[in-house]
């Protein structure tokens, strides 16, 4: 007779996660019980109860060793692998970021998606903007929240030059100022709300285009009410499987769209610790550059565990190579399409390399193993 699993703790299987791991189940529980709503997710460290019960959890999940090619039964390269190129905001180096004419640059470029931020106005409009206020994006000051959308939409979002000199500085050459380059962007632009952006990958060409909407912390928690009425509106029902809900905290974890909106979840930060807190109840983790070169085994474990992981924001030429060659499935970046030329470069230069033949074996129903 089959053994039931442990019960969840009351709050958590009242509400989520979906995952079944009694250990993450207990972590998440004790770990929102000394989290306020408020906290800052970026210098999260757990409480030693915490840790303990995450690193019980961590040791039962596989490790992977190489990416193969089931199809072939060849090792698979990191470089082979081709990551997707996502715009950070666009192409934020470029163009004001976050609006409409960054979006469509980026997919112009060759972008496989785009990535952006939301806020909410006085009035619950879901408008596309990276800050709680407007003073560095835009020709407005003040609290997003204390704005109707008729205040807004009257203002511009400006450039930020956002990773231009990781972007494009070049050993020994003098860096031209951001407006003289050939494929700088407008200086100012409309303050998009996110149903525009939908609308526009709707319409879209690239009808494969996927879209990460980015919902920090310090949103108020009732934009998820408002984004999932979004969600739901019967127009977009075609576009959902290829929109991922980002989210930084554990508490957002229970403001989420129930598993029957397609849609996908990533936990977004710059903390592994935190980030376990999430297994079970995400499909992707999208993580810091520097924490993603420096955990390339937590990244194959995750892989290997079914989830998908992300990176941001990768700029520099030896980033780009860095977080390429551990292999992840996609890089986010504010110059994408400098992104979409290294990607395709590696790539090119992996598969022409002779492949190593491997045996693969199966272990079990739908199941893999690397000999």
């Amino acid at each position: 007779m089959a053994v039931p699993p442990p019960a969840l703790p009351a709050r958590v299987a009242a509400v989520g996660p979906d995952t079944a791991d009694p250990s993450i189940a207990a972590a998440l529980e004790a770990a929102l019980a000394d989290l306020p709503v408020d906290f800052d997710p970026e210098a999260y460290v757990p409480p030693a109860r915490v840790a303990r019960l995450l690193a019980a959890s961590d040791e039962s999940l596989p490790a992977l060793v190489q990416q193969v090619d089931m199809a072939t039964g060849f090792r698979m390269t990191a470089a082979a692998k081709r990551p997707r190129c996502l715009g950070h905001r666009g192409v934020a180096a470029l163009y004001p970021e976050n609006t409409m004419a960054s979006f469509q640059a980026a997919l112009a470029s060759g972008a496989d998606g785009i990535e952006l931020d939301i806020r909410m106005t006085k009035d619950n409009e879901i408008v596309v903007l990276h800050d709680p206020t407007l003073d560095r994006t835009t020709t407005g000051k003040g609290n997003v929240t204390d704005r109707t959308w008729d205040e807004v939409k009257q203002l511009r979002a400006v450039k930020t030059h956002l990773g231009y000199k990781d972007c494009f500085a070049k050993h020994g050459c003098d860096l031209p100022v951001p407006d003289a380059h050939p494929e700088a962007g407008p200086t100012s632009a409309p303050i998009p709300r996110l149903a525009e952006v939908m609308d526009m990958l709707l319409a879209h060409p690239r009808q494969d285009a996927t879209m990460i909407i980015d919902i920090k912390w310090d949103n108020p928690i009732a934009i998820m009410t408002y984004l999932r009425a979004l969600l739901e509106r019967p127009q977009y029902a075609s576009l959902l499987p290829r929109i991922t809900l980002g989210i930084w905290s554990p508490h957002y974890l229970f403001a989420l769209p129930p598993r029957s909106l397609p849609v996908k979840r990533s936990f977004i930060g710059n903390s592994i610790a935190l980030a376990q807190l999430f297994y079970g109840s995400v499909d992707n983790f999208s993580i810091d550059k520097d924490v993603v070169a420096a955990n390339a085994a937590w990244v194959h474990r995750r892989q290997a565990a079914g989830y998908t992981v992300s990176v941001w924001t990768v700029d520099t030429d030896v980033d780009l190579d860095a977080v390429m060659a551990v292999g992840v499935d996609d890089v986010i970046s504010d110059c994408v399409g400098k992104c979409v030329r290294a990607r395709d470069a590696a790539h090119d230069r992996a598969v022409g390399a002779p492949a190593v033949p491997i045996k693969v074996v199966t272990v079990g129903p739908g199941a893999r193993a690397v000999a």
